[in-house]
């Protein structure tokens, strides 16, 4: 069976900081709600819940949807999509070759410049 992971955002609602936590789903079924909240509820707002892929990239960084990964010499995203991950517009089976073919460079929260002119 897979590790599930997820990838929590927030951004400070006063000057746009991104603060990141990754959660497995058993810490989440062994703990309350009030864990996932980033101390003042008034100066944070989630902004995404990214789930780890099961993947790791060729240098051994987890792979999460919402990932931009360096993928055949280009920035790709990493979406989930009928049933399974996608790299960019390759089909789900793709993900499973991250760990030889893509590098992790950022994700589309803290890095959206890396897809201009992608």
């Amino acid at each position: 069976m897979r590790e599930i992971k997820f990838r929590y955002k927030w951004k400070r609602k006063g000057d746009g900081h991104i603060e990141t936590r990754v959660f497995s789903i058993e810490f989440l079924e062994r703990h309350c709600q009030d864990t996932l909240a980033l101390t003042d509820s008034n100066k944070y707002e989630l902004i995404a819940r990214n789930e780890y892929t099961g993947s790791k990239d060729k240098n051994g960084t987890e792979v999460y949807e919402g990932g931009i990964v360096r993928f055949q010499g280009a920035p790709a995203v990493i979406r989930w999509k009928d049933g399974g991950f996608f790299v960019g517009d390759w089909t789900p089976g793709a993900i499973g070759e991250c760990h030889n073919r893509c590098e992790v460079i950022g994700d589309i929260y803290d890095d959206p410049e890396l897809l201009e002119g992608a």
